[in-house]
Order: structure tokens, then C-alpha cells, then sequence
């Protein structure tokens, strides 16, 4: 073997392999205007390769990404130059591009200047026609053929004026330029040869967003779109004849968003509807027809529309929604929910222009409702039917709501508990069937509610019971019944803050003593005796009901009646009774008392008579005392008509007494 063929046996092979790129600064020329195309050319082999001749020009075929045919023809050829060390000869007329030599690793570039003839999609193609040596990886195409498509790295294409795959009429579709709305009628309607006055159906949802739409005239015919429509970002002012005239809207339903322009809503001629109703963030839009047939609708959402003043409804009633949401309409004053039997998530009603609130047909309620920042709402009315709520109930920033009297009838709270707050026209919170709240109660900033004396059924709180800030709150009254406080809370608890008339606390000790959680309990800033757990317990201490007592304020009298007394009339006390201070100005707390068994004192007090007491075939098994009471006018012991005979009458420095009259039974 020569010293030669040893070295090529052993030296590895040399190749050359070509490689082609196009490339435009953009492919969406239209019609018209010239572009330029630079094809490159590189060897990355390492053996020259020779006498190449590369093709350029227009191909013919079907694209995926086209509407019609390639066109051929559809440019001409202006010019070209040359960046290259050997950049050869273009020939225009045969579309050749002729390189001598390429070593390994140079590269040609070429820069073709064209004119555009269509709008329509044009393709460019440019491939490795002829080279004298072999091509690693690829093998050359005879001059004359046209691919369009490129399988080999010599190889290469361009689609000018491409446009994507059209819409199927039928399918969703999205249109965001007017010229698209337009060519969507004759696309699907116009050039279909249907009769211009034949009411059009599609199959899909059809979304129209883009402030280039303003005008839905070319659509005017569509009556059935089975998927819905959306008005997104456009510049309309109205539907125009658009699901007009007996139509039917399923899918989506109807949705109008960010619509600047839009004025008016108009759907009272759907006659079927399946869907939602989302209307939110139009700053022109003064009316909405709501769809004549809305019996059932999943969402409806109207809500930050500044300028509406009406919602109609002139068709069917509504009798179910999925969830109900009117906020953010400040000159809105009614909304036609009086018809709506179910609602299966959450309503909210909040800041808004209305005036009543009418629920008469509603039973169910899944979700929880909220009534918040309406500034001339005076009533809530209509809820009769509703015993129970899914969720929670919040009356909030109501500046003229007078009472609660629509909910009297709701028994159940399931969870999301209570809310009344800053709501200064409420004058009774009359939530008077309220049986369970599942949650935290909340009342604050209520200035005119004195008591709760309209929560009496209330027996079950599960969560923490917060009272702060009203201004005229005097007693606890009105919970009596509760029983259950902070069941399943975390941390649940107690709070009393910043009452400043809150004065009888003493149901509080019962309150405490009930809660499952007390470490969250905080009472402060209250009126007198009402503001610390020792200031109640100091002035709540329970007065017995029977034995020898003592009562020394007009409230331990009160408070002596109502604790001691359950029957209505012919009330008897086992013991003796001293009323003594002048804190003491009536007795007509005790008017229903006729017996007492043992002693009955009044001694320094302000009375002037002895009101009730001891009235009506009474007794008295003690002495009977009346002793430095200075406004006391007249005793009257006249319907005593048993006394004991061992029993004494003292009375004595009563200076403004002017008559006695002494037991029947003496």
C-alpha cells in the first residue's frame, strides 16, 4: 500500500452540504407596495462546492394558512444585489442565481427587490437546482420544478400576504375590526344566496371585541346564534336589528363589557334564552331590556354601569337565577326581582339608585345576600316565603332604611352569619322569627337602635357576637333566648365597645356563661356599669325571690318585678320587702303584687303613692311601715282584707302625707 493511500484511508471525508434561507422584514405586504427578500446561501461543508445555481421565484399549491391557491405571477421583479465574496449572476428573466464556487463555511446573500400585483397569499420559494459535487444531506431539484413545500435544508420558503385559516361558519369566532363583522355576513350569510329578508341562524358563539367595530348594520338579519353573544370593547351605540324580532340566544348568553359607546340594551324580543346576562363597565348605557323569556337565567351581573336609570322586563317572569349582582349603578332606582322564586348562589344589591327591595316570590336562597350602599333605599319588603339562607345576610350603609321588616319571617342563617352596620334610619333591627345564625353577628354604627328586643327567638350563635359604636344602644335586651354563643368560632367571643348609653349589661353574665370560647371577650367604652366584666358582675348581682329584701334604686325595683314575677296578675312574695332611697320614685313596677307574707317598708323614699301594691283583696302577714318619705301624699291599705292581728302600722315624718286609709281588715 503507497504512503498515499495510507493517508486517505485514514484522513476523514470531505463534503459539502448547502443550506438556504429567505427571510422579509415583514411578510404582510399587501397590494401594491414593494418588499424586499434576502435569500442566503451557505456552505457548511468543508469541500467547495461548485457551479451552483439556485432558483427563485413564485410556487403553486395549496397552504393550510391560505384562502385560495398561491399566485403565481403575483409579483414582479424589480432588482437585487450582492453581499458576498463570490456572489455570481442573477438572472431575472429564469430566476437563477449562479455561484461559481462556495468555499466550506462561506456564505452568499442576495436581496431581491419585488412589487406586489394581489392582496392575496403569494409564495416564494428557493431551492438548490444544480451543483456539480453531492450534497451530504440532500440531492437537488431540476430547474422548473415548483414546490411549495420544503423538505430539505437547500431549501426554502416565504408566504407573502398570508392570512389564517378562515373561520367555519357555525364554530365559535372571534371578530375584532368592523371590515371582519362585515365580511362575517357575507362569508355566512350575504353570498350563501339565502333571501336578504330571511332570518339568519348560526351555530357557534360569536364575540365581537375591538374598539374598530361601531356598527352591528350588516348583522341586521341575525335572529337564532346558539352559542351567545359578546360585545366586548366595541365602539357601538346599540344592537341595532341584531336578535330582534323573535329570537333565541343560547350559550354564553349576553354579555355587553367595556362597551364605551353603548347606549341602549335591547333584548325584550329573545324570546328564548339560555345563559347569562353580564352587563358590566358601559359608562353611557341608560336602558336594558332584559330577554322576554328569562325564566330561568345561570348569572346575571349588571354592575359599574354609571348612567343607567332602567332595567325592563316586559316578558315571562324571572322565577330562578344562578346568582343575582346589581352594584355600581348609582342612578338605577329599581330592578325587577319581585318574580324570582330561587336564587342558587349569592345576590348582592349595593350601591345603587334603589328605592325598595321587593323579594315576595322568594323561597330559596342558596348563597348569601347582601344590601349595601344604597342611599335612598327605605324599604326591604316581599321576603315572606324565605324562611332559611344558604349563606350570610349584610345590611350595610343604608343611610334611609327604615326597618327590616320584609325578613320577619327568616328563621335560619346556615353560615356567613349577621351584618347590620351604618345604617343610622334603622330603627329595630325586626329579625323577629331568627331562630339560628351560623357565624359571627355584627351590629355597628347603628345610631337609633336602643335594644334587640326583636331578636327574642334568637337561640343559637355559632360564631362571635360583636356590638360597637351605637350611638343610642341602652340594653341587652331581646337575647334572653340565646343559649348557644361562639359554638364553633376561632376564637370566637364577646365584644362590647364604644356604646356610650349601654347601661344594663346584666345579660351579659348569662351570655358569658353560655359561650363555649370566652378568651376573646373585650367589653370597654361603654356607659355606666357596662363597661368591664368586673363592673358588671359588681352591679348585676341577682336580687333572691323570696327571704327579706332589700331594694334601694329604682332599677333593683324593676329589675325585682320582672325576675320574681311570671304570672300576670295575683303575685305573692314569701318574705319581707324594704324599699328604701331616694333613688326610689315609683312603685309601678310592683302594681301587680297582692300578697306578701312577711314585713313591707317604704322608708326614705320619693314616692307619692303606693300606686298598685297591695291592691284588690290583698294581705300582708307582717307590719307595715311608711317612714320619712317626704313627697309620699296618700297611702292607701283600704283592700287589705287580710291582716294579721299581731301585725303593727307605723307611719311616721311623711311631711307631704294629706290621707291614710287603713286596712279593711283591721
Amino acid at each position: 500500500m503507497s504512503q498515499a493511500q495510507d493517508i486517505s484511508e485514514t484522513s476523514p471525508a470531505l463534503f459539502a452540504d448547502v443550506e438556504i434561507t429567505m427571510t422579509t422584514p415583514t411578510v404582510n405586504v399587501g397590494q401594491w407596495k414593494s418588499f424586499p427578500v434576502t435569500v442566503t446561501v451557505t456552505n457548511a461543508g468543508d469541500l467547495a462546492a461548485e457551479n451552483l445555481e439556485i432558483y427563485i421565484n413564485t410556487c403553486i399549491g395549496d397552504l393550510e394558512t391560505a384562502t385560495s391557491e398561491l399566485r403565481l405571477g403575483g409579483l414582479v421583479y424589480a432588482s437585487s444585489t450582492f453581499q458576498a465574496t463570490e456572489t455570481g449572476t442573477f438572472n431575472a428573466v429564469s430566476a437563477t442565481w449562479k455561484i461559481p464556487i462556495l468555499n466550506g463555511g462561506e456564505t452568499a446573500t442576495i436581496t431581491l427587490n419585488y412589487f406586489t400585483l394581489t392582496e392575496e397569499p403569494i409564495g416564494l420559494f428557493a431551492y438548490l437546482a444544480q451543483m456539480s459535487q453531492p450534497d451530504i444531506d440532500s440531492s437537488p431539484n431540476p430547474q422548473g420544478s415548483q414546490p411549495c413545500e420544503v423538505t430539505e435544508d437547500d431549501e426554502a420558503m416565504l408566504i407573502i400576504n398570508p392570512k389564517e385559516a378562515p373561520f367555519v361558519c357555525g364554530e365559535d369566532v372571534t371578530l375584532t375590526t368592523q371590515a371582519e363583522v362585515d365580511a362575517f355576513y357575507r362569508t355566512c350569510f350575504g353570498d350563501t344566496g339565502r333571501p336578504s329578508i330571511a332570518a339568519w341562524e348560526y351555530d357557534g358563539a360569536i364575540r365581537l371585541e375591538g374598539s374598530d367595530i361601531n356598527n352591528l348594520d350588516s348583522l341586521g338579519n341575525l335572529r337564532f346564534i346558539a352559542g351567545g353573544l359578546s360585545l366586548i370593547n366595541t365602539s357601538v351605540e346599540n344592537l341595532g336589528l341584531v336578535i330582534q324580532g323573535g329570537a333565541v340566544l343560547g350559550g354564553v348568553g349576553f354579555k355587553a363589557i367595556n362597551n364605551p359607546k353603548l347606549k341602549k340594551i335591547t333584548l325584550g324580543a329573545v324570546i328564548g334564552f339560555k345563559g347569562e346576562v353580564i352587563i358590566q363597565n358601559n359608562p353611557q348605557v341608560e336602558l336594558i331590556v332584559l330577554p322576554w323569556e328569562s325564566q330561568r337565567l345561570q348569572n346575571v351581573s349588571i354592575s359599574n354601569n354609571p348612567t343607567l336609570t332602567e332595567v325592563r322586563h316586559d316578558g315571562f317572569r324571572i322565577e330562578e337565577v344562578g346568582t343575582l349582582t346589581i352594584s355600581q349603578n348609582p342612578q338605577l332606582t329599581a330592578f325587577p326581582t319581585s318574580t324570582i322564586q330561587t336564587i342558587n348562589g349569592n345576590a348582592a344589591i349595593n350601591f345603587s339608585g334603589i328605592q325598595s327591595i321587593d323579594f315576595s316570590k322568594l323561597s330559596t336562597l342558596k348563597g348569601q345576600l347582601t344590601i349595601g350602599g344604597n342611599p335612598q333605599l327605605t324599604e326591604i319588603i316581599g321576603f315572606d316565603n324565605l324562611k332559611k339562607m344558604g349563606g350570610g345576610l349584610t345590611i350595610a350603609q343604608n343611610a334611609k332604611l327604615l326597618d327590616l321588616g320584609g325578613l320577619e319571617n327568616l328563621e335560619r342563617i346556615n353560615e356567613g352569619g349577621l351584618t347590620i352596620v351604618q345604617s343610622d334610619a334603622l330603627e329595630n333591627i325586626n329579625l323577629a322569627s331568627l331562630q339560628f345564625i351560623g357565624g359571627d353577628v355584627f351590629f355597628n354604627q347603628l345610631s337609633l337602635i336602643r335594644d334587640l328586643r326583636f331578636l327574642s327567638k334568637l337561640t343559637t350563635i355559632t360564631g362571635q357576637l360583636t356590638i360597637t359604636e351605637n350611638a343610642n344602644f341602652t340594653k341587652m335586651d331581646g337575647l334572653e333566648n340565646l343559649t348557644t354563643l361562639n359554638q364553633n368560632a376561632n376564637p370566637g367571643g364577646l365584644v362590647l365597645l364604644d356604646n356610650p348609653k349601654l347601661t344594663d349589661c346584666c345579660l351579659v353574665e348569662d351570655l358569658l356563661a353560655i359561650s363555649t370560647v370566652q378568651g376573646n371577650t373585650d367589653i370597654r367604652n361603654n356607659g355606666l356599669n357596662c363597661s368591664s366584666i368586673e363592673e358588671i358582675a359588681s352591679n348585676c348581682t341577682t336580687l333572691p325571690c323570696s327571704g327579706d329584701i332589700t331594694l334601694t334604686t329604682q332599677q333593683e325595683v324593676d329589675d325585682f318585678f320582672n325576675n320574681c314575677f311570671d304570672i300576670p296578675f295575683g303575685r305573692s312574695y314569701v318574705g319581707s320587702i324594704t324599699l328604701q332611697g331616694i333613688d326610689i320614685t315609683n312603685l309601678d313596677a310592683l302594681e301587680e303584687l297582692r300578697s306578701i307574707d312577711g314585713n313591707f317598708s317604704i322608708i326614705g323614699t320619693l314616692v307619692e303613692d303606693l300606686a298598685g301594691v297591695l291592691r284588690m283583696s290583698a294581705s300582708l302577714g307582717g307590719n307595715f311601715v311608711a317612714r320619712n318619705n317626704r313627697l309620699l301624699k296618700k297611702i292607701n291599705l283600704g283592700d287589705i282584707l287580710s291582716f294579721n292581728d299581731s301585725s303593727s302600722i307605723t307611719i311616721q315624718g311623711n311631711s307631704s302625707l294629706e290621707s291614710i286609709y287603713l286596712p279593711y281588715d283591721s
